[in-house]
């Protein structure tokens, strides 16, 4: 296959508040969940609605519920994780918690939120730590907070509050999750995140939320099986640099995990990277299979050609390497040269035309990036 096509979507200005507001029904549900996730991916959000935005597209709020419901949703899952925070805080850091009654702290609440926190905290007390796995997650966070992101103002002062959110959600998602625990990365993802949201139990929720779509990514067989799924990818688009690569012993392709560590350096991209977030990741990919039928591949997941966009771009430089530590050197230099918005419409581009060759349509490749 040819990479060389044109891209499907046009970049367009970013979603607005008007058009934002224009969606939502009287009850407050939000419509058209297809036609948003079309706009975000072709311009991303203007920062004014960008939190706004992000509740629905990260799944924190279903884009049906109602402005009643995610009230009371988001009231509970307040008291969720003040539970949690306190429960890990009891038992790893006992002499920075209240020693009193925990139920106590349920009399500053008012009564509608008293009995959620009552129940949250029963659960949050029934849940059984991996002492051994706690500790090492916690040690690793505490390692990785102060390192994370300091050029930027949100985190730069020492001993800031932002700092602490980032490390109690860290801790909080990794003592709780503990098939997952935590991975060095994950500071990365949040502190995308949590600037924008600028609140702990809500960053938290978002966090949590969009780490379900991804969490397989941080574990050692989900890493092991997207760089097999990706070797796979490139031998179909791409056959001759397939055959180059594995000849300068670099058909394994690890070098590939430092990609999207390369596209999160600079201030500019990681800006970029806010705008885009939502319209990219999280494409709803559970319909490919629905919409397209047996035969289209969901395993092929949209950051996988992300990765096949950026080996197109720089394909000639590729070629061009004699040895693997030419392709890691090459790959770990790129930092400053990829532009996010080219390498999306290379990305997109390269999605619709692997659809087109698996389903001989267009069909699943719309239903994969737009419904919902």
């Amino acid at each position: 296959m040819s990479l060389a096509t044109t891209a499907t979507t046009q970049r367009s200005e970013p979603l607005t508040r008007e058009q934002w507001e224009s969606y939502f029904a009287d009850d407050g549900r939000v419509l058209n969940q297809s036609e948003i996730r079309k706009r975000v991916f072709a311009g991303g959000i203007d920062p004014e609605v960008r939190k706004e935005v992000w509740f629905f597209l990260l799944g924190v709020y279903p884009f049906l519920s109602t402005t009643r419901e995610r009230e009371v949703l988001m009231r509970t899952r307040r008291m969720e994780y003040r539970a949690m925070k306190e429960r890990w805080q009891e038992e790893f850091e006992p002499e920075k918690h209240d020693a009193g009654d925990s139920f106590s702290a349920a009399d500053d609440l008012d009564p509608e939120d008293q009995f959620a926190f009552i129940q949250a905290k029963i659960t949050a007390m029934g849940h059984q730590f991996d002492r051994q796995k706690a500790d090492s997650s916690i040690r690793t966070i505490k390692k990785d907070v102060p390192r994370t992101d300091r050029e930027t103002e949100y985190f730069r002062e020492d001993d800031n509050i932002h700092l602490q959110w980032l490390n109690d959600i860290l801790i909080t998602y990794a003592v709780f999750h503990e098939e997952v625990g935590y991975v060095q990365g994950m500071n990365d993802v949040l502190s995308i995140i949590l600037p924008i949201i600028d609140d702990e139990v809500e960053a938290y929720w978002c966090f949590a939320q969009y780490l379900e779509t991804i969490q397989a990514d941080f574990m050692a067989t989900g890493m092991v099986q997207n760089l097999r799924t990706l070797e796979e990818l490139v031998a179909i688009m791409d056959p001759d640099l397939r055959r180059h690569l594995i000849d300068v012993d670099a058909g394994e392709m690890i070098y590939c995990h430092s990609i999207e560590a390369e596209r999160e350096r600079s201030k500019e991209r990681r800006t970029q990277r806010q705008k885009q977030l939502g319209g990219t990741e999280l494409a709803p990919q559970e319909k490919a299979e629905e919409a397209a039928g047996d035969t289209f591949e969901t395993k092929y997941k949209f950051e996988l050609f992300v990765c096949i966009a950026i080996l197109e771009e720089y394909r000639d430089h590729l070629m061009a390497c004699e040895t693997m530590a030419d392709v890691f050197q090459f790959i770990n230099g790129l930092s400053e040269k990829m532009h996010l918005d080219t390498i999306l419409l290379r990305s997109e581009e390269a999605f619709f035309r692997y659809c087109r060759e698996s389903v001989h349509s267009t069909r699943g490749a719309d239903d994969y990036l737009l419904k919902s």
